[in-house]
């Protein structure tokens, strides 16, 4: 099976992943959102942080070695297995007996005993580490989206709410993400049962750690500058304005959550097997970030406008007041996947030098802008810490055009659909707010977003020259992928719209 044919394979399934995952996830935060108070999302944004940085350096980067190596042996797999689990036991330990500081720098609004068993998801994601990344290295996202399906079904959906319900709101979501987490590892493992047999081998560990060491400083600066914010705000405001604040950039993040981190297992595997074919790799990448800027486009343009909407929906009525903040984050979640993407070039090249004192720079702008800002009002914070995402675009969007030998016309022209498309959303989106006809805001929504989807499906089928021919080529393949075109309605829209590039 050639390169293309599976990775159109994986985003097949990595598409009904992010569906299922986004549903589910959504429905669940939700009713979170209606049952659990701002005080205990303030205290779950603080775990999570510290969760996050940590996984970041027991992961160590040892499955993304595996996915990297163009060929691995069964010295690697063993490697990166025991060095996982030993770095998961003992990042496990450090946080465990470091509750107490961390609860009493935070003059205990983070319970300690939270901050210990939120520690045991260390040990947990660390015996998935070598499943998770063959599944990935092989294209099976298949046996990815069963494994997501059936953790966020029992440990999100059934028992996260089920204990929200009954009033323990804090551990509702502590809970249910520690066993998210055990039973994606549990299914993962038992889709790729590799050897646990110990087996070791000087250059294989050496060729593991090498790229490793290196992804690891990246990812934990990176993570770092992610999540600065929170971890400075939990210390100096109380606990229900640091909920507030993770709310309103919880409902940015969500492209980041479900659209990038899916599609980023594809990209990344394609790209780490193209990165000495300097066009493949160039094209690959820039109609990703193609094909994604459209989406990301719709999503912000109807973030900002239809704020208040979109909050009262998903997480309820008593978030309404986030508007504002959730205004000045769809900015954010506009840019936030080409970073992501660019971040992604990086590790498909193993330039981790540049990339990481890319993210100290950043992380040194948002600590500033943060501290600078800490006794002004939220929408302020919000703004600065925008700004700084900003910053990092640029820089990480250059860095990553750089090492792929890629022109800044080349890109700039991959973007021009991008920015047509935009004209015409943001008229019509102006258009809609402006003509006060009594309708109630809720139903302008849908038609605004109903309209979107009608715009970007008809320019592609009345002038998909507007989009250039290689990324209408690879949106049809994915199409193509996704269904039964023998003689259908949509095989007939492919047609057409060949016919017309």
């Amino acid at each position: 099976m050639s390169l293309k044919t599976k990775a159109l394979s994986g985003v097949k399934w990595q598409i009904a992943a992010i569906a299922i995952q986004a549903i589910i996830s959504l429905i669940t935060i939700a009713i979170y959102g209606r049952l659990i108070s701002y005080d205990a999302f303030g205290q779950f944004a603080i775990l999570n942080v510290f969760m996050l940085f940590v996984v970041s350096l027991t992961e160590f980067g040892f499955g993304a070695s595996l996915i990297q190596l163009e060929q691995y042996k069964k010295e690697h797999l063993s490697f990166a297995f025991y060095a996982s689990i030993l770095l998961g036991v003992l990042t496990f330990l450090v946080m465990y007996f470091s509750a107490p500081w961390i609860a009493q720098y935070y003059e205990n609004k983070v319970p300690q005993f939270a901050i210990q068993i939120v520690a045991i998801n260390l040990i947990i994601k660390s015996l998935g580490v070598v499943s998770n990344a063959l599944l990935i290295r092989e294209f099976k996202f298949k046996q990815l989206f069963i494994s997501i399906l059936i953790g966020n079904l029992v440990g999100g959906a059934f028992l996260g709410v089920f204990l929200a319900y009954k009033g323990y709101e804090l551990w509702a979501l502590v809970l249910s993400l520690l066993f998210i987490n055990l039973i994606i590892v549990l299914i993962n493992f038992y889709f790729t049962r590799h050897s646990i047999k110990l087996s070791f081998n000087t250059e294989s560990s050496k060729e593991i750690l090498s790229y490793g060491s290196g992804l690891t400083g990246f990812r934990l600066i990176g993570q770092l500058g992610n999540t600065v914010d929170k971890l400075i705000l939990g210390k100096y405001l109380p606990m229900n304005i640091v909920g507030f604040y993770d709310r309103a950039f919880y409902l940015s993040n969500l492209p980041k959550v479900y659209v990038a981190k899916s599609i980023d297992g594809v990209l990344f595997s394609s790209l780490s097997r193209l990165q000495n074919s300097t066009p493949k790799f160039a094209s690959v990448y820039l109609n990703t970030l193609s094909i994604i800027s459209v989406i990301m486009l719709v999503f912000s343009i109807n973030l900002f406008f239809f704020s208040e909407e979109i909050i009262t929906l998903f997480i309820g009525e008593k978030w309404r007041s986030a508007a504002p903040i959730v205004r000045i984050f769809s900015f954010y979640a506009f840019i936030i996947l080409f970073i992501r993407f660019s971040d992604t070039v990086i590790r498909a090249k193993n330039r981790f030098l540049g990339g990481t004192l890319i993210k100290i720079i950043f992380t040194i702008i948002k600590i500033g802008v943060i501290l600078y800002f800490i006794n002004d009002t939220l929408i302020t914070i919000a703004s600065g810490a925008v700004l700084s995402y900003f910053i990092h675009a640029i820089l990480i969007i250059g860095f990553a055009l750089h090492i792929a030998n890629i022109p800044m016309k080349q890109f700039l022209k991959a973007m021009y659909p991008m920015t047509k498309l935009g004209v015409l959303l943001l008229i019509k989106t102006l258009i809609i707010i402006n003509i006060n006809l009594g309708l109630n805001s809720y139903f302008l929504f849908f038609v605004s977003l109903f309209l979107d989807v009608v715009i970007t499906v008809g320019s592609l089928l009345l002038i998909p020259k507007m989009y250039g021919l290689e990324v209408v080529e690879l949106f049809l393949s994915i199409i193509e992928s996704q269904t039964n075109t023998r003689e259908t309605f949509i095989s007939s829209l492919i047609k057409m719209i060949r016919l017309r590039l």
